[in-house]
């Protein structure tokens, strides 16, 4: 799924930007899916954790299916289409199956990081798939022998077919052996309400109070939870703890739609007062969003000769990985930890447009302007930095985002602090769709091409990638000064144990 953009280039001829944003829209979908199946597996008692899980299994296993039977070769003579990897050979049927495909698999990945979070909850600390590699290197090496392996299949049928015939054995036995699973991922249903309905619930409570006076007003906490002090901000949201004189407390804690605690008061008002802070983590995941597009584009036409051995460009991904899972070991306090992400991806976007203009110039060198298949000839090699620079990113941004949300909601649960630490960087790979959308308009002011063509040569990426950077050194700033302003709350509890030290 990682070389989707070169099938959609290679195969359906697709412009450069139509393909990245397919890609971009995907990929984000599925980081932010996992957030979505918690908050509907918590709010809708008929689902349950175990089964969104299932139903996520055999969407993963049926879109794969859909993707490989997309291909040409596969359905070519029953549509009455050919058989050729050709946008010729793409018909209704093809396209219809394809764009199906896509979200379902995307709900299928969303399954994996939804089970992580789960069993982190149950177990009372983070999991991740990180931690798994770390505890067991050899884990990864399967997956980075895959990686190359497939890179060398060409039939496009077999690099979709083989992964969709083993997700339906691993479904098949996984709904086999699904008590087991039960037993795991229902312990923790229905121990507390997603942070969603809990912020919503403050909101309408506080409005329905709108005519109380706060100042001398009895407000509700209970005292066997962790609780967080009151603070004055946005204290119009007070008024949501208001216990009303003229009602009995047990039959207005029966109506949590009217009457809420100190605390859930005060982490709406930490998570409304951090959203602006989000923009600096989406511009990241705008960055991060060029690794699988406009990255793998440009390396798939470079020259992949190692002396007299062909070097697959997929191996740009292995590497990325390697990078990628040990840095995951490091921990950074968390306003620094965050600092360096966004500092990294100033320099990989200037990296990125360095070698960008070195492969313009080899083309243009070469007369490779109009014939966008031919191979540039420039090293495969020149993307490395790039690449490793860009896993430092995606490594300590998810980390440190993590660790911010927790350290200003410290009474948050582990499930939807992992999931909505992903959310914020899918938002932001799909937010790169936009960010293509709005650069190459304004490129094209004053009667100029637009800085995105239909194919890779003739784009100017270079240019999008300097404004990648200036736009991440502007979040960089963004982010030193809010996080600056912001003070780490602490319980009741820590608040006293600090006191006394």
């Amino acid at each position: 799924m990682r070389m989707l953009v070169t099938y959609l280039t290679d195969v359906w001829k697709l412009s450069l930007v139509h393909a990245t944003s397919i890609v971009n829209i995907w990929e984000g979908a599925a980081k932010a899916l996992p957030l979505a199946v918690a908050l509907l597996s918590n709010t809708f008692w008929f689902i349950g954790r175990a089964r969104a899980l299932m139903l996520c299994n055999l969407a993963y296993a049926i879109g794969l299916g859909l993707l490989a039977l997309s291909t040409p070769p596969l359905l070519g003579h029953s549509t009455g289409t050919c058989t050729h990897y050709q946008p010729e050979c793409i018909g209704t049927t093809q396209m219809i199956m394809f764009y199906t495909a896509l979200p379902l698999i995307a709900v299928g990945m969303a399954s994996i990081s939804f089970v992580f979070a789960a069993i982190s909850e149950v177990l009372g600390e983070e999991l991740t798939q990180e931690d798994v590699y770390r505890s067991h290197p050899l884990l990864l090496f399967p997956n980075y022998i895959g990686g190359v392996t497939f890179s060398y299949i060409k039939p496009w049928s077999v690099r979709f077919g083989i992964p969709a015939i083993c997700c339906v054995v691993i479904t098949m036995c996984y709904m086999s052996f699904c008590c087991l699973d039960m037993a795991l991922l229902t312990s923790g249903d229905w121990v507390e309400e997603s942070p969603l309905t809990k912020v919503i619930r403050v909101i309408v409570a506080s409005a329905s109070k709108v005519y109380h006076k706060l100042d001398g007003a009895e407000l509700y906490e209970k005292t066997n939870t962790p609780s967080l002090p009151r603070t004055r901000q946005l204290r119009c949201l007070d008024k949501a703890a208001i216990i009303l004189p003229n009602k009995s407390l047990d039959e207005q804690e029966n109506d949590k739609w009217t009457l809420c605690t100190v605390t859930e008061v005060e982490e709406t008002k930490a998570a409304i007062l951090i959203a602006p802070v989000c923009l600096s983590f989406i511009i990241c995941g705008v960055v991060i969003s060029v690794g699988n597009s406009f990255f793998l584009e440009q390396a798939n036409h470079l020259n992949p000769q190692l002396g007299k051995l062909k070097i697959s460009f997929t191996l740009l991904l292995v590497l990325y990985d390697m990078v990628k899972a040990p840095l995951s070991k490091i921990r950074l306090p968390f306003r620094f930890g965050t600092s360096v992400a966004i500092l990294f991806s100033v320099l990989c976007c200037i990296t990125a447009a360095k070698v960008e203009n070195r492969r313009l110039h080899a083309i243009a060198t070469h007369n490779l302007l109009d014939r966008p298949d031919d191979r540039v000839p420039m090293t495969l090699f020149w993307m490395v930095p790039q690449y490793v620079l860009l896993a430092v990113v995606d490594s300590f941004l998810e980390q440190n985002v993590k660790l911010f949300f927790q350290r200003m909601i410290p009474t948050s649960s582990l499930l939807y602090l992992s999931l909505f630490t992903r959310a914020v960087t899918g938002i932001g790979i799909m937010g790169g769709v936009l960010s293509i959308f709005v650069v190459g308009e304004l490129s094209e002011r004053g009667g100029k091409l637009n800085w995105f063509q239909f194919t890779l040569n003739r784009s100017r990426l270079d240019k999008y990638y300097w404004t990648l950077a200036a736009l991440s050194a502007a979040s960089l700033g963004f982010y030193i000064l809010l996080s600056s302003c912001y003070k780490e709350p602490q319980t009741e509890a820590e608040a006293e144990a600090s006191s006394r030290t």
